[in-house]
């Protein structure tokens, strides 16, 4: 069971419907917690240890090489993946609006399925995350 995890701005909150626990058949919740759960004292994954340098990262002032460093870090965080052949490929991709926010979107290719996608809006002003999700296919 995959529990689905719901973006509040400042972190993930388990998503809840008549009391019980959503069930989510997506790579959502392993996307979200590979970028942003770091290294910590609950990170039950000894074999692929998280980090923060994917976070850390989004709050650079934002260059070209910000944005590829950003994309980097971001295909190493999901490289656990592709290890363990839940995905085929994990592709990321940074750029910036007009607006000083960083766009990055995740497109994870699961085997024998459509990619799915995911999209992160990171405001560097205000070192804040503004909308993580799945990202229509189309």
């Amino acid at each position: 069971m995959d529990i689905k995890l719901i973006e509040n701005g400042d972190g993930g909150d388990f998503g809840f419907a008549g009391g019980d626990v959503i069930k989510d058949n997506t790579l959502f919740s392993a996307v979200y917690l590979s970028l942003f759960s770091g290294d910590a004292f609950y990170n039950i994954f000894v074999k692929y240890p998280g980090n923060k340098e994917f976070e850390d990262n989004l709050n650079c002032i934002i260059t070209n090489d910000a944005l590829r460093t950003i994309e980097t870090k971001g295909k190493s965080a999901l490289d656990w993946m592709m290890q363990e052949g839940l995905a085929e490929s994990v592709e990321v991709s940074a750029y910036c609006n007009d607006r000083d926010r960083i766009n990055v979107l995740f497109t994870v290719q699961e085997p024998s399925k459509e990619p799915q996608k995911y999209g992160l809006i990171w405001d560097a002003q205000k070192k804040a995350l503004l909308g993580f999700g799945e990202v229509e296919n189309g």
